[in-house]
């Protein structure tokens, strides 16, 4: 301690609230944290000094972590939405095929037909299938698919009715096996069309084959074999 004139101490500094005081250098921050407490006989007491952010090293980590992360979210969305679309050209292309074997049933079998309301409302199914055929196949064109894949087609053929009809007719219950099949076959084909999601074209191509299923199925519900 240094003393005055006339060998008296010189008097204690004033007191001092706790209180920041920032220094900037060119190249970092310090910061002074300076608490007087009373009768203290130096200022600068407890002066603590911190960094601010770490390192430019650790700055750029951050940074690359942030452009990783960006990177792969964005892959992620690509994947799924390859994924959707593909899903949804999958479903149309089977709409087609099932419609396709549908109508394919129906044709085969008009000459077979006994009773003749049921023989004129299919005959009338065929003119309106045939011509949603058409439409669904230009749908399925808008969403970049010039056919139907063959594992596709192969999934959607129908191994079973031939031999169960056969059997009907050599029965003579023909038309009543017919009538239950056909209403299965149109009962499958709406519940699929009705997955489709699509625009324009396809969109109005599946509208209006459920519109045509549906007054064939309504009509079919009424006849009494």
């Amino acid at each position: 301690m240094a003393i005055g004139s006339g060998g008296i101490p010189p008097p204690d500094p004033p007191l001092w609230n706790a209180r920041q005081v920032r220094f900037f250098y060119p190249r970092e921050v310090m910061v002074y944290t300076t608490t007087m407490q009373p009768n203290a006989k130096y200022y600068g007491a407890a002066a603590q000094y911190n960094r601010p952010g770490g390192s430019s090293l650790g700055r750029l980590l951050k940074l690359a972590g942030l452009v990783v992360g960006i990177i792969l979210l964005l892959f992620g969305g690509f994947l799924a939405y390859n994924f959707i679309t593909s899903s949804g050209k999958n479903t149309a292309a089977q709409l087609v095929a099932r419609q396709k074997q549908l109508l394919s049933f129906a044709t085969i079998n008009q000459e077979t037909i006994n009773n003749d309301m049921l023989k004129t409302i299919n005959s009338n199914a065929v003119s309106l299938l045939s011509s949603d055929s058409y439409a669904l196949q230009q749908g399925l064109k808008s969403v970049g698919l010039a056919m139907v894949p063959e594992a596709i087609t192969k999934s959607e053929a129908d191994a079973t009715s031939a031999k169960t009809l056969a059997s009907a007719k050599v029965q003579d219950t023909f038309d009543q096996v017919y009538l239950e099949l056909l209403r299965e076959k149109i009962a499958a084909t709406e519940s699929l069309a009705r997955t489709v999601q699509g625009n324009g074209s396809l969109k109005a191509a599946t509208q209006t084959l459920l519109t045509n299923l549906s007054a064939i199925d309504n009509q079919l519900s009424k006849l009494q074999l």
